[in-house]
């Protein structure tokens, strides 16, 4: 029966420790995107000044309207295209939080598992003679 507990507990350890591994790649990766989303915002706002640069430059030389209204289309189409990236990368990294949440819930859940496991195996341990309950105590 004890070997049996220990097994499971030597099980739930190496299961908690991949999940702890998973849980630091997660906030890798949270990490990652946090940045790509803050690169892409940075890049809409010089864009944004570039326009503003760009929309007096042709207005005070008096070139065609034609070239800043193109201009203005384009960085239009780049700052939709930046905002639907960052809208993808905001829900991955809603997903990727839940999806440590949700690791954070399952290692509890094994702690608890393992904490039970070795009260029991305490418990057990103290019905056994002193000797076999010294190299118990030494194993848990």
């Amino acid at each position: 029966s004890s070997g049996i507990n220990a097994e499971y507990g030597g099980k739930l350890r190496n299961e908690k420790k991949r999940l702890d591994k998973v849980v630091a790649e997660q906030a890798d990766e949270i990490q990652s995107l946090k940045e790509r989303v803050e690169s892409q915002r940075a890049l809409m706002h010089k864009q944004s000044t570039n326009l503003d640069r760009l929309i007096e430059e042709r207005v005070e030389s008096g070139e065609l309207m034609e070239q800043v209204f193109s201009q203005v289309r384009e960085l239009q189409e780049t700052n939709e295209q930046i905002s639907a990236t960052c809208e993808r990368a905001s829900n991955q990294l809603i997903k990727k939080t839940e999806e440590v949440e949700s690791f954070r819930e399952q290692i509890q859940m094994y702690d608890e598992v393992l904490h039970s496991v070795k009260s029991k195996m305490l418990a057990t341990g103290n019905a056994l003679p002193s000797s076999l309950r010294v190299v118990l105590k030494e194993l848990l």
